[in-house]
């Protein structure tokens, strides 16, 4: 399993990238899984992924993956 970690799905360069790169990989017999932190997506990426038999979570939590505090939060030190 490949997992993938973003902010959510709204039209941007990533969230593109990984809407072409993600059917290739799994056409390669790897198994990308996708997990967003919020349920923001754009319905084109979204269905994309979903044709090619990605799995796609939301998380629903409120902030960014770039906010410090946020991955402190996650992360038991």
């Amino acid at each position: 399993m490949i997992l993938h970690l973003i902010n959510n799905l709204n039209t941007g360069g990533a969230e593109k990238l990984m809407a072409t790169l993600l059917p290739e990989l799994k056409s390669m017999g790897e198994n990308p899984v996708v997990v967003c932190l919020n349920n923001h997506h754009d319905e084109t990426i979204y269905q994309k992924l979903k044709e090619a038999a990605i799995p796609v979570y939301a998380l629903k939590i409120i902030g960014s993956i770039y906010d410090f505090r946020l991955i402190l939060a996650w992360v038991d030190l």
